[in-house]
């Protein structure tokens, strides 16, 4: 510790639990968010190749294209449900590009990285203040971000266990290969790929 730091051990230790606590969430949106964003990638694909049978119609009988536009029909919607969780955890402007522009309102990511700065070492134009306990208003932020990690949490596990594998199913019924998510954290997998390497 620092002789010459304002801080008492107790707070910077109280500063430290609030910092990884942030950086728990941080990680954990990041995680939803990085899931979300590979799913709907792979959604183009199956949203690009439906666009296209639509346009060969004159090779399909009529089952089969009302089967493809019923689908599309699906994919369209399962692209929105998808979207609408993400944008709850970014901002739909900011997810393309930086936020130097402050152009809307932050969601629970930036807020999140935002807060750490402010209760950690500083961040951009942000002190930072790591060798002052946390106040009660910072307490009180970063309760009221993780209300809203909840919420998108909530909204992401529906997704998840019902909303993407009746999207699945419907792909299934059309022959087509469902979308699919990591099925393990990142941290998770790099981990097991760190083991293979001692072999």
């Amino acid at each position: 510790m620092n002789p010459h730091s304002p801080g008492t051990e107790s707070d910077i230790d109280a500063s430290v639990k609030l910092q990884l606590q942030v950086s728990g969430d941080v990680d954990k949106v990041s995680d939803m968010v990085n899931r979300i964003e590979w799913m709907r990638d792979q959604l183009a694909v199956v949203e690009k190749m439906l666009g296209s049978d639509k346009d060969k119609k004159d090779d399909k009988d009529d089952k089969s294209k009302k089967g493809d536009e019923q689908t599309l029909a699906v994919a369209n919607d399962m692209e929105k449900k998808l979207q609408d969780v993400e944008y709850e955890l970014i901002s739909k402007p900011l997810a393309a590009g930086d936020d130097k522009t402050y152009i809307t309102a932050w969601k629970v990511y930036y807020d999140l990285l935002w807060m750490n700065g402010e209760i950690g070492s500083g961040a951009g134009d942000v002190a930072g203040g790591a060798e002052y306990r946390p106040t009660e208003t910072e307490y009180g932020l970063v309760h009221d971000i993780e209300k809203d990690m909840a919420k998108a949490e909530g909204d992401y596990k529906n997704l998840m266990t019902k909303e993407v594998p009746a999207f699945n199913h419907a792909l299934a019924e059309q022959n087509m290969t469902p979308i699919v998510s990591s099925s393990e954290p990142a941290a998770k997998q790099n981990e097991a790929g760190e083991e293979g390497d001692d072999d």
